[in-house]
């Protein structure tokens, strides 16, 4: 499907782009992908939930775009409120800003979201935003 492999090329692209530090190309490239998808019931229903939004949302962390990272994640939850990604990339924002008991209540939330999954998996999340929240570089390719 050319809508799929068109979407996962912007995704890929700009998740590259913002690891290498390029961005404007990378939060460009994600941001035509949450575009592309946010008004598509099929791009949100069974189980994608705000694929998109989160990789947008992950993107503007590592390239420091707190404002942006703030309103891809905030979209992430509001079409997906049981999105662990989301409440992760707002405790990491929390965290930055020293908010320490909002921090706290997106990780429990996130925590409840992912209650039934793999925690290795969920710690390793946690781990990556919170190398976020200290300025540390992190693997994106890893995350997904």
């Amino acid at each position: 499907n050319d809508k799929a492999n068109e979407l996962r090329m912007f995704e890929l692209m700009g998740l590259l782009a913002c690891e290498e530090g390029d961005a404007r190309t990378g939060l460009d490239l994600l941001k035509r992908g949450v575009d592309r998808t946010k008004d598509d019931h099929q791009a949100h229903a069974w189980g994608n939930g705000a694929h998109h939004m989160e990789s947008w949302g992950l993107g503007a962390l590592r390239v420091g775009d707190r404002a942006v990272a703030r309103e891809a994640v905030l979209e992430a939850l509001a079409h997906d409120p049981a999105s662990a990604t989301a409440a992760l990339g707002l405790q990491a924002l929390c965290e930055m800003e020293n908010q320490a008991s909002q921090a706290a209540r997106y990780m429990a939330l996130a925590a409840k979201a992912w209650g039934k999954a793999d925690g290795a998996e969920f710690r390793r999340l946690e781990a990556w935003g919170r190398g976020k929240a200290a300025g540390r570089a992190g693997a994106l390719a890893s995350v997904r």
